[in-house]
């Protein structure tokens, strides 16, 4: 901000008085002719001049007062406009600055933004896969578990049926004498965990060393069992096709257990690196919701501090020029001023040199001093104008 112009300088009324002189020199002169006839030692002549010298020293001194209080506002014009100038550079330099921040910031919001949406994008894809990696591996532990309860059963009959089959062959007793040996057959041949040809080979077994045919009959002794040599033979090769299957069976268990291992590990690799990756992308996701709302503070913060500044802006540049306007109307009026004094100071000096003139003469001469009166008015007018 400038401070006021100083008083009494912002172009006040100039008096002048060559006008009023001009147009009442006459009758000075005439006053001071018929003052002077009865030769008085007063010598009115000499008032009158000293009253012209009065004027002209108060005109002088007017003169002298208004080139101090132009002199005193030119400064404050020079100042006031050094002041403006510093304040608009200032304004600009800074409406400069806050449109750098704001073009940043505006930037920096875009960024953030493709951030959020990427890190929502990827924590909701890795989601969506653990989700269906934990399906996929739920059921097949499901399948491990049903499979492993299955073998489980198949390998306990299977012991089972063996140690039986031993036991009973060797105490001499037949398959149809060994209580619930048929049905524990049938168990295993339904089993599905072994391959048809494993079953289907037992089952061909079990139906020579049973028969229930005709031709298998001629095959039995009298008291209904079979030859000793062929049952011995069937009987050996069902304990051999047992403990195959048992064996079999021991080694597809150990293999689901290996493969429910193998892929409970990989499953938890997989689920820990989708785990990290949705923490990462949550963390990134939160730092870029800060960043996001503290640059969208400061960019509203930049325009508001703009909108300020260019109404300062735009109310300096009104004042530069109000005030640029009042400089040049000042000096206009500065220099009208003077060169009103200065026609003062010629009329008040010609004035005075015609009444001295005038006066030099005898009593004749106050025909003569009105002419040369007339004649000064004439040359008063023209200095005036």
């Amino acid at each position: 901000r400038i401070s006021p112009p100083p008083p009494n300088s912002a172009g006040k009324p100039v008096t002048c008085f060559h006008t009023s002189m001009t147009r009442f020199l006459p009758t000075l002169v005439l006053v001071a002719l018929a003052l002077a006839a009865p030769a008085e030692a007063s010598n009115p002549i000499g008032k009158v001049v000293s009253l012209l010298d009065s004027l002209a020293a108060k005109v002088t001194k007017n003169g002298e007062v208004e080139q101090r209080e132009y002199e005193a506002f030119y400064e404050w014009c020079d100042e006031a406009a050094t002041a403006k100038a510093h304040s608009l550079s200032t304004s600009q330099s800074q409406a400069e600055d806050l449109n750098a921040a704001i073009e940043k910031a505006t930037a920096d919001i875009a960024a953030f933004q493709a951030t959020v949406a990427a890190q929502i994008a990827s924590g909701a894809s890795d989601s969506s896969d653990l989700k269906s990696a934990s399906a996929i591996r739920a059921k097949e532990h499901a399948d491990f578990e049903k499979e492993t309860a299955q073998l489980v059963d198949t390998i306990d009959t299977l012991r089972r049926a063996i140690q039986i089959l031993k036991r009973e062959l060797k105490a001499g007793a037949s398959f149809a004498q060994i209580p619930g040996f048929m049905n524990a057959m049938r168990t295993i041949i339904d089993a599905s965990v072994f391959s048809l040809h494993d079953r289907s080979q037992l089952q061909a077994l079990i139906q020579r060393a049973h028969p229930t045919t005709d031709d298998d009959v001629l095959l039995q002794q009298p008291g209904g069992s079979p030859a000793a040599a062929t049952y011995e033979n069937h009987s050996g090769a069902i304990i051999e096709t047992l403990e195959n299957m048992l064996e079999k069976a021991n080694s597809m268990r150990q293999e689901a257990t290996k493969a429910e291992a193998n892929a409970r590990h990989a499953f938890d690799m997989l689920k820990q690196s989708l785990t990290d990756n949705i923490a990462f992308a949550n963390k990134e996701l939160a730092v870029a919701k800060r960043g996001l709302a503290s640059t969208e503070e400061a960019k509203a913060e930049a325009e508001a501090d703009l909108a300020t500044t260019n109404g300062d802006l735009k109310e300096d540049s009104a004042t530069q020029k109000a005030t640029q306007l009042q400089c040049m109307e000042r000096a206009e009026a500065h220099d009208v001023a003077q060169k009103g004094y200065a026609g003062e100071l010629a009329a008040l000096k010609a004035a005075t040199d015609a009444i001295q003139k005038m006066t030099k003469g005898a009593t004749s001469q106050a025909y003569g001093l009105l002419q040369v009166a007339n004649s000064g008015n004439s040359d008063y007018s023209r200095v005036a104008k």
